[in-house]
């Protein structure tokens, strides 16, 4: 982190021209290299076909953003205007936390149940494939663009540009 903005630091006193200044800002992001921009946790309810009980399981999904896909020409800067596009954020790692199944809700109101391996692992495929099927409903990837836009430009900002464009593009 520490050198990231010591990169942006040279950029601004150095007197370097626009496209030394581009190379010097796309090295300094490239350093972060695939930046972990957003890590949560999460919980879901599943319901098993022909059963009256509702389970609820948690997960951690970890995003990053591969920064070493910039180059010189995903960046431009004119006086105090910068403008960056920079790849889109992917899910690098999606965990459902097996010790976390817990039966929320029974229909039959039966005071003990007994969750049997098979059962568990069943609920656990069926969780997995809720889960990625609604990824898009959770907005994680739209939660990363905007923690990494905050990010850059808090840091831009604070070196002296007044207008910061930051996009995210397919790669």
């Amino acid at each position: 982190m520490y050198r990231f903005i010591s990169f942006l630091l040279l950029i601004l006193f150095a007197g370097c021209d626009s496209e030394s200044q581009r190379e010097k800002l796309a090295n300094a992001l490239k350093d972060l290299q695939d930046f972990i921009i957003l890590e949560t946790s999460t919980s879901g309810i599943i319901r098993p076909l022909n059963q009256s009980k509702l389970w609820c399981i948690e997960s951690t999904i970890l995003v990053r953003i591969n920064l070493q896909k910039l180059d010189t020409t995903d960046i431009t800067i004119h006086k105090k205007k910068v403008n960056i596009i920079v790849p889109k954020p992917y899910i690098s790692s999606f965990d459902l936390n097996p010790n976390s199944l817990a039966l929320t809700y029974n229909e039959n109101d039966k005071a003990s149940f007994l969750l049997t391996e098979k059962m568990k692992k069943e609920l656990l495929i069926k969780a997995d494939t809720q889960f990625k099927n609604n990824i898009d409903t959770l907005k994680i990837l739209s939660k990363a663009e905007e923690n990494l836009t905050r990010f850059l430009s808090g840091h831009l900002k604070a070196l002296g540009f007044t207008q910061i464009s930051i996009r995210f593009n397919d790669r």
